[in-house]
């Protein structure tokens, strides 16, 4: 590594050329040419231009950091875990981005994960207030193609979002919030209410759930949203993704994205109850963060915290 914590010109070769042939990309590595990637990302991360046994590549784009790591909640997540997502759980979708491979140096504790750059995209959060409706639509899509594959081998390299991690995510949150004091005075309330929509959780049809479906995470590009940063994927039930896509947006707009989520997923009715389901996957999307000691490090990220468990114990 470079002095500031950047990848050397030789390891991106060792590392890129590896990806590539993964892939079935073969050739020598003629040029590369590296710039900043201008969009924020919790890893370094960089645009590469190359050319490969004279053949020009598409723009890709090069994330490398730590071999593995978890999150508060114990899940294992990392750019190792993330190149393990696309090889097998994402290999028949569209919505994400191409995948050029992966390479492990362990010697170094690098892990290098090279994807296809969404050049011409912008985040969906930087978009007319309506894309979200699309992106549900999509989102729909999403979660029914994955619901069929992929292979029960596959899916056993993805954390799954069963009983006992709600239940962990639920005393997580807990502990947290227990020194806040009068700041919340309606916790206990929402605390039972979640507690009591566990079930609805562990009962509901299960796919391949992004984690993080925040509209950051969504990029328009080529006509249609394109979804990144597959970190925090997961098996568990899709309405995870729609309560964090539709997260603080006007109710009417809410309402018309999970009508285009059910459209898209289902032909039917679905065969559960998917409003109960919705509003336990707003709570989980709460908790979530409430047990996050890195989202409450400030008195501002506590205070704002409060403020959300307080609207949500109003509604």
């Amino acid at each position: 590594m470079t002095p500031d914590g950047g990848a050397s010109e030789e390891m991106l070769r060792t590392a890129l050329g590896h990806a590539l042939r993964s892939v079935g990309i073969r050739g020598r590595i003629d040029s590369i040419n590296r710039r900043e990637n201008v969009y924020e990302s919790t890893h370094r991360s960089e645009v590469l231009e190359c050319c490969v046994g004279g053949v020009a590549q598409p723009a890709i784009l090069c994330k490398y950091g730590p071999v593995d790591d978890r999150d508060h909640l114990g899940l294992r997540h990392g750019l190792a875990y993330e190149a393990d997502v696309y090889r097998y759980a994402l290999c028949d979708l569209t919505a994400p981005p191409r995948f050029f491979g992966s390479y492990l140096d362990a010697a170094c504790d690098v892990s290098w994960l090279f994807l296809e750059y969404l050049d011409e995209g912008w985040q969906l959060d930087l978009g007319p207030e309506t894309a979200i409706v699309d992106a549900a639509a999509m989102l729909g899509e999403l979660h029914r193609t994955a619901s069929n594959s992929p292979p029960q081998a596959a899916r056993a390299k993805l954390n799954r979002y069963h009983e006992a991690y709600f239940h962990h995510c639920l005393a997580q949150a807990n502990a947290q919030v227990a020194s806040w004091g009068e700041l919340v005075p309606s916790f206990d309330r929402i605390s039972h209410q979640f507690q009591s929509a566990i079930p609805y959780l562990v009962a509901a049809p299960r796919t391949v759930v992004h984690g993080e479906f925040t509209p950051h995470n969504v990029v328009w590009a080529h006509e249609r949203p394109r979804v990144v940063d597959w970190e925090q994927a997961a098996t568990g039930p899709g309405e995870i993704d729609l309560a964090a896509l539709t997260d603080d947006w006007p109710p009417e707009l809410v309402e018309l994205a999970a009508e285009a989520y059910v459209a898209s997923r289902w032909t039917r009715t679905p065969g559960h109850d998917f409003a109960a389901t919705l509003n336990a996957s707003r709570l989980y999307w709460l908790f979530r963060w409430l047990g996050d000691p890195e989202q409450a490090g400030t008195e501002d990220e506590i205070a704002w915290l409060a403020e959300r468990v307080n609207e949500a114990s109003a509604l």
